[in-house]
């Protein structure tokens, strides 16, 4: 019986040193991923930090062009003021000239019209200027979150 058992040992060591070989390739092959996904997370990370920082730096614009609309706003009320004779009252009394354009919408509604009412004083050109880009970079904003 001695000798059985002596001549399975040899069988069961290689069969023990193949398992063992093959974890270790199993654990090099996972180590190797690991890796790999570590690199990858910083990048995200770096990603992430300016990502941060452009948000940063989109609020502040955001908030600079907010402060100059206002400030615009106050300019053109208070040059607005001087240049009327009438008061407020009046003004709200007054309504506003209005022009109004009808365009023909086609298809199966084709008999119907759409009316546009649009204010002839248009706002100044500085003050849209700073509306568009605020508007720009809200939506910029929105999209990229």
């Amino acid at each position: 019986m001695h000798l059985l058992n002596t001549s399975t040992l040899p069988l069961e060591k290689t069969a023990l040193l193949d398992k063992l070989h093959k974890l270790e390739e199993s654990n090099l092959e996972k180590i190797d991923k690991l890796v790999k996904l570590e690199e990858k997370y910083e990048i995200l990370q770096e990603r992430f930090k300016i990502t941060e920082k452009r948000l940063v730096e989109k609020e502040i614009e955001c908030a600079s062009l907010t402060e100059k609309i206002l400030i615009v706003n106050a300019l053109t009320e208070s040059n607005d003021h001087p240049k009327t004779s009438m008061s407020t009252k009046e003004r709200a009394i007054k309504p506003s000239k209005r022009k109004t354009k009808k365009l023909k919408s086609s298809g199966r509604n084709a008999n119907k019209t759409r009316v546009i009412v649009m204010r002839i004083k248009p706002l100044p050109k500085r003050k849209m200027i700073f509306v568009d880009r605020l508007i720009f970079l809200t939506s910029s904003f929105w999209i990229r979150s």
